[in-house]
Formats: C-alpha cells, structure tokens, sequence
C-alpha cells in the first residue's frame, strides 16, 4: 500500500469526523481536533513505511497448510461444543472458520492468515484499521480499540437485539494472522474470556 493512499484515507477519516460534527450542527471543530487529527495523519504515514516492508515479507512467506490452520480450532467454546467448521483456501488466502451454538448463546471464530500474495493485501487493510484506532458510540453499541497481550485489534458491541447482544473482537496476531471472534447472547466480558480459556491467541502465535 503506497504512502499516498495511506494519507489520503487518513485525510478522509479525518474529514469525515468534522462533517459528522457539522451534519449533527454541533460546535466547529477546534484548533485542538484539527492538530488531533494531523497528528493521526502523520502517525499513519509513518507507519505506512513499516506496513510496506512487512507486506513484502509476508507476500514471499508460505501460507500455513489445512491442518496446522484446523488445530487452532478449539472442540468447544464456554463449554459449547462445536457445531460446524470450515477451511477454505481461495485464491491463495487460506481461512478458517467454526461455529458453537447452544440455546440462545452462539460464538464464531474467524482465522485467516496474512501470508502470500493475497492474504498479505488483505492483512493490509486490517493493520491499517488498527492504526487508525477508530472509536464511537451510538445507542445500540460502541466501537473502539483493544489490545489483547502484545496484539492489537478491535472490539464491538451492537445491543440493537436486547435479547441476544452481539460481540465482537478483531485481533492481529503475531504480525501476521487475523483473528476475529464474536458471540450472540453474551457479554463482552465472557467473549474475551472465551477466548482466552481457548488460547487462540497462543495457538496462532505457535504457528508463526
């Protein structure tokens, strides 16, 4: 990803924050949201020199096989067990995704690994919305940053449904794998939990 559309997206992010502000007739954005948001401009471009060295790597690394990629699949989940799974390896991007359901409680684990020509372009797109670090809030939900460890990502809420909140985590692993686990009749807290109890995290960083 060049440096160039890395700036530009951040210039769109940023703008787009003023015109919420000015859509919702709030107060003009201040001298200390437009240094906020230069400052995030510049963050990005910085780190887009790193994004790009890391792609190259990635692009020339062997994507982990059906297998090693299945064994990161835990049985069961909040003592779920599990209901279905899948491996995929579409156009290069080899995924993993399982299911646990029971009553009204339902997890989902999503893998797919960063490697190869394809899943290095995806694995862009992931890193750079963790350095963007987008957060907000609405009466149904919220969005913002998390990190679990050394691995950053992020987490969601949408409480639309009050019978069955949904969850989300999104986590980059080892600085390869993306990792994305979410629930459905639980609360924020059990997920992370869940994810813990099943080392998904330890399982990828192994794989590396």
């Amino acid at each position: 990803m060049s440096k160039k559309i890395v700036l530009s997206l951040a210039l769109l992010l940023a703008l787009g924050a003023c015109g919420k502000k000015d859509e919702a007739k709030k107060d003009e954005p201040s001298i200390g949201d437009a240094i906020s948001a230069m400052g995030k401009i510049s963050d990005v471009a910085d780190a887009s020199k790193d994004m790009q060295k890391h792609a190259e790597e990635l692009k020339k690394t062997t994507p982990v096989n059906n297998e090693q990629l299945k064994s990161v699949l835990p049985d069961s989940i909040a003592d779920i067990a599990r209901s279905s799974f899948e491996i995929t390896n579409a156009m290069g991007l080899q995924t993993a995704n399982a299911k646990y359901e029971k009553d009204e409680k339902s997890y989902e684990v999503q893998v797919y690994d960063g490697a190869g020509e394809t899943g290095s372009a995806m694995f862009g797109l992931a890193e750079l919305g963790t350095i963007m670090g987008t957060e907000s809030e609405t009466q149904t939900g919220y969005t913002k940053p998390f990190s679990m460890g050394d691995n950053k990502g992020s987490e969601k809420q949408d409480k639309s449904d009050a019978n069955r909140v949904s969850n989300e985590i999104t986590l980059i692993v080892a600085h390869r794998f993306v990792l994305t686990a979410s629930s459905r009749g639980t609360d924020m807290d059990a997920l992370k939990s869940a994810i813990k109890a099943s080392n998904l995290v330890s399982k990828l960083e192994a794989l590396k």
